[in-house]
This record gives structure tokens, C-alpha cells and sequence, in this order.
């Protein structure tokens, strides 16, 4: 089985996913319009493939307005992978950037790691 297509979202399902954290992306939290929206899938389409019912996947409990930065870093990450990811960023950029790291050396920047909690899940633990 291989991936399948992505569906058109109408102009209202789009503006429901924008609407469903207040025109925020589900992620980091910024502010969107709906120009700059996109609908990521929380649980990617990928997993169609691991039996993932695909009803479910295209719908809208699944999607998540996502800001354009956050969107193509998560790919096909799921939810917890994705957190790591952006956990492990300080390393990386300490690792693989010399730019970043003569920042750090001079106090520019200050790395500062910490569990990631997404906006959608503060919004949802604010709920309760």
C-alpha cells in the first residue's frame, strides 16, 4: 500500500482547522491567517500504510493548522518524535553550526533545553 493522495480541503474546512486553536498554529503557537495556514495531519498520512484507517487521517479531529516552519520540520513525524526533534535542536545547532556556537561563546544566544510542550496541549490541559 503506498501513501495516499492528499485531499483537497474546501475554503470552510480550512477555515474550521484555523479556527480550532483561535488562528494559532497547534504547535508552536504563532499567530496565522489564512494565507499562511497549513493543515498538517497530526498522525501523517503515512501511516495508512501501518493500517491507520484513512477516515480518520482526512479528517478533522487529525488535522492541525500548523504555521508554514513548523509544518515542513514535522513531516512525517508523529507527535512524540516530533518533540524530540525539536528537543535535540540546541546539540544540533551546537554540533553543526560554528555560527551558533561563537553566539553561545559570547552570550548571544543562551541554549536553554527543556521538555517541549506544543501549544495544542496547553490549550487542551487549560481545558480541564
Amino acid at each position: 500500500m503506498s501513501v495516499p493522495k492528499r485531499k483537497q480541503l474546501s475554503k470552510a474546512t480550512r477555515l474550521e482547522v484555523l479556527n480550532k486553536y483561535d488562528n494559532h498554529c497547534a504547535y508552536c503557537g504563532c499567530e496565522l491567517t489564512y494565507e499562511q495556514l497549513n493543515v498538517d495531519h497530526k498522525i501523517p498520512l503515512y501511516y495508512a500504510e501501518f493500517g491507520y484507517d484513512i477516515n480518520y487521517l482526512e479528517s478533522m479531529d487529525n488535522y492541525m493548522p500548523s504555521c508554514r516552519s513548523c509544518n515542513k520540520y514535522k513531516t512525517t513525524y508523529t507527535i512524540d518524535t516530533f518533540r524530540k526533534m525539536i528537543e535535540k535542536q540546541p546539540d544540533i545547532l551546537n554540533r553543526d553550526s560554528s555560527t551558533y556556537r561563537l553566539a553561545a561563546k559570547f552570550g548571544v544566544v543562551t541554549p536553554t533545553p527543556h521538555k517541549v510542550k506544543f501549544y495544542f496541549e496547553k490549550v487542551e490541559e487549560n481545558l480541564k
